[in-house]
Protein backbone atom coordinates (compact mmCIF):
# COMPACT_ATOMS: atom_id res chain seq x y z
CA UNK A 1 0.00 0.00 0.00
CA UNK A 2 1.40 3.56 -1.33
CA UNK A 3 1.88 5.93 0.90
CA UNK A 4 -1.40 7.75 0.36
CA UNK A 5 -3.32 4.38 1.15
CA UNK A 6 -3.51 3.36 -2.34
CA UNK A 7 -2.73 -0.31 -3.18
CA UNK A 8 -0.07 -0.49 -5.68
CA UNK A 9 1.34 -2.94 -7.65
CA UNK A 10 5.08 -3.57 -7.17
CA UNK A 11 7.17 -1.55 -9.37
CA UNK A 12 8.08 -2.95 -13.00
CA UNK A 13 5.61 -6.00 -12.40
CA UNK A 14 4.48 -7.30 -15.68
CA UNK A 15 1.93 -9.22 -14.26
CA UNK A 16 -1.90 -9.58 -14.37
CA UNK A 17 -3.35 -7.24 -12.49
CA UNK A 18 -7.10 -6.10 -11.14
CA UNK A 19 -7.55 -2.74 -11.14
CA UNK A 20 -11.05 -0.96 -11.01
CA UNK A 21 -11.30 1.66 -13.57
CA UNK A 22 -10.16 5.38 -13.12
CA UNK A 23 -9.70 4.37 -9.44
CA UNK A 24 -5.83 5.27 -9.34
CA UNK A 25 -4.68 1.78 -7.61
CA UNK A 26 -3.79 -1.51 -9.14
CA UNK A 27 -3.48 -4.86 -7.48
CA UNK A 28 -1.54 -7.79 -8.50
CA UNK A 29 -3.80 -10.84 -8.85
CA UNK A 30 -1.74 -13.01 -7.29
CA UNK A 31 -1.99 -10.33 -3.93
CA UNK A 32 -5.53 -9.66 -4.08
CA UNK A 33 -6.76 -12.41 -0.69
CA UNK A 34 -3.82 -10.39 1.06
CA UNK A 35 -5.40 -6.76 -0.15
CA UNK A 36 -8.81 -7.71 0.60
CA UNK A 37 -7.80 -8.95 4.08
CA UNK A 38 -5.33 -5.77 4.93
CA UNK A 39 -7.96 -3.81 4.01
CA UNK A 40 -10.76 -4.97 6.31
CA UNK A 41 -8.15 -4.68 9.24
CA UNK A 42 -8.06 -1.37 8.32
CA UNK A 43 -11.67 -1.07 8.30
CA UNK A 44 -12.21 -3.14 11.88
CA UNK A 45 -9.39 -0.93 13.03
CA UNK A 46 -11.96 1.94 12.33
CA UNK A 47 -14.93 -0.06 13.41
CA UNK A 48 -13.41 -0.01 16.59
CA UNK A 49 -12.18 3.35 16.65
CA UNK A 50 -15.08 4.94 16.31
CA UNK A 51 -16.76 2.45 19.13
CA UNK A 52 -14.41 4.26 21.61
CA UNK A 53 -14.72 7.59 20.16
CA UNK A 54 -18.58 7.11 20.93
CA UNK A 55 -17.82 6.18 24.55
CA UNK A 56 -15.72 9.23 24.54
CA UNK A 57 -18.14 11.83 23.95
CA UNK A 58 -18.14 12.91 27.58
CA UNK A 59 -14.67 14.10 28.16
CA UNK A 60 -13.35 14.46 31.68
CA UNK A 61 -11.71 17.96 31.59
CA UNK A 62 -8.00 18.33 32.40
CA UNK A 63 -7.95 20.30 35.36
CA UNK A 64 -10.38 21.39 37.84
CA UNK A 65 -10.16 25.11 36.70
CA UNK A 66 -13.92 26.14 35.49
CA UNK A 67 -12.35 26.94 32.22
CA UNK A 68 -11.09 23.10 31.82
CA UNK A 69 -14.27 21.82 32.52
CA UNK A 70 -16.50 24.37 30.31
CA UNK A 71 -14.09 23.49 27.51
CA UNK A 72 -14.53 19.75 28.09
CA UNK A 73 -18.30 19.76 28.53
CA UNK A 74 -18.34 21.72 24.95
CA UNK A 75 -15.61 20.79 22.95
CA UNK A 76 -16.02 17.44 23.73
CA UNK A 77 -18.82 16.19 21.96
CA UNK A 78 -17.92 18.10 19.01
CA UNK A 79 -14.74 16.97 18.54
CA UNK A 80 -15.96 13.46 18.74
CA UNK A 81 -19.02 14.18 15.94
CA UNK A 82 -16.16 15.80 13.69
CA UNK A 83 -14.12 12.59 13.82
CA UNK A 84 -17.08 10.16 13.59
CA UNK A 85 -17.97 11.77 10.36
CA UNK A 86 -14.15 11.78 9.02
CA UNK A 87 -14.34 7.77 10.41
CA UNK A 88 -17.32 6.97 8.52
CA UNK A 89 -16.16 8.73 5.12
CA UNK A 90 -12.87 6.65 5.93
CA UNK A 91 -14.72 3.40 6.25
CA UNK A 92 -17.19 4.19 3.18
CA UNK A 93 -14.01 4.66 1.21
CA UNK A 94 -12.65 1.58 2.25
CA UNK A 95 -16.02 -0.62 1.63
CA UNK A 96 -15.85 1.15 -2.15
CA UNK A 97 -12.00 -0.02 -2.29
CA UNK A 98 -12.62 -3.71 -1.02
CA UNK A 99 -15.67 -3.90 -3.32
CA UNK A 100 -13.75 -2.46 -6.44
CA UNK A 101 -11.16 -5.09 -5.64
CA UNK A 102 -13.60 -8.00 -5.27
CA UNK A 103 -15.26 -6.70 -8.38
CA UNK A 104 -12.64 -6.71 -10.79
CA UNK A 105 -10.88 -9.98 -9.88
CA UNK A 106 -14.51 -11.15 -10.45
CA UNK A 107 -14.56 -9.35 -14.48
CA UNK A 108 -10.83 -10.36 -14.64
CA UNK A 109 -11.61 -14.05 -13.68
CA UNK A 110 -15.10 -14.43 -15.65
CA UNK A 111 -13.06 -13.00 -18.68
CA UNK A 112 -10.47 -15.61 -18.79
CA UNK A 113 -13.58 -17.96 -18.24
CA UNK A 114 -14.49 -16.46 -21.36
CA UNK A 115 -11.11 -16.91 -23.23
CA UNK A 116 -10.94 -20.18 -21.95
CA UNK A 117 -14.15 -21.50 -23.15
CA UNK A 118 -13.89 -19.64 -26.55
CA UNK A 119 -9.98 -21.17 -26.89
CA UNK A 120 -11.49 -24.89 -26.07
CA UNK A 121 -14.53 -24.11 -28.96
CA UNK A 122 -12.09 -23.21 -31.32
CA UNK A 123 -9.50 -26.38 -30.87
CA UNK A 124 -12.45 -28.88 -31.45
Amino acid sequence: MGEDGRVLAPTGSERETATEPHSGYSVDLDRVPEVVAELRRALHALERAADEARGNADLVAPGHDPHSRRAAHEMGPRLVAEYLTANEREQEELRAMIAGVEDAMRRYEAREEETGRALRSVSE
